[in-house]
């Protein structure tokens, strides 16, 4: 296949080997859109997720990094730019899953309505584990 218009969109972004997602800017982090891969990394029915029909993007980011996590989206709100972050979530089953999130500010007229992000499974890249946090100059 030599023409990338051959392949749907759709198609691409659930055969990528990381989590897309897209979240609202609102109090539970709305997702509005999320690949096949989050299934795989976190257990879960991704369709429970969208909309919040039965879980929030909230409800599976590890604990001891929700605040830290609020944290850095509204900084990323208020900035609009982007944000590079290691943190953990907890998958269907309890387990720890550490990742990367590489984030991005959707703004409207001003003002951020949502977050454009892709997540990276840690669990089979040690190199890149590490603590919680922010990831300048990445």
């Amino acid at each position: 296949m030599n023409n990338m218009h051959e392949l749907p969109l759709e198609d691409f972004l659930h055969a990528l080997p990381v989590v897309t997602l897209y979240s609202a800017n609102d109090e539970h982090y709305t997702l509005k859109l999320v690949n096949a891969e989050a299934a795989r990394m976190l257990g879960y029915d991704v369709q429970g997720f969208l909309n919040n029909q039965q879980y929030t993007a909230a409800s599976v980011v590890h604990p001891d990094d929700l605040d830290f996590l609020e944290r850095m989206d509204e900084e990323l709100a208020k900035s609009g730019g982007k944000l590079v972050a290691r943190y953990r979530l907890i998958d269907a089953k309890g387990r720890e899953v550490p990742v990367m999130d590489v984030s991005r500010a959707h703004m409207r007229d001003g003002k951020c309505i949502g977050f454009f992000s892709v997540l990276t499974d840690l669990r089979a890249i040690p190199a890149l584990q590490g603590p919680t946090g922010r990831l300048d100059g990445v």
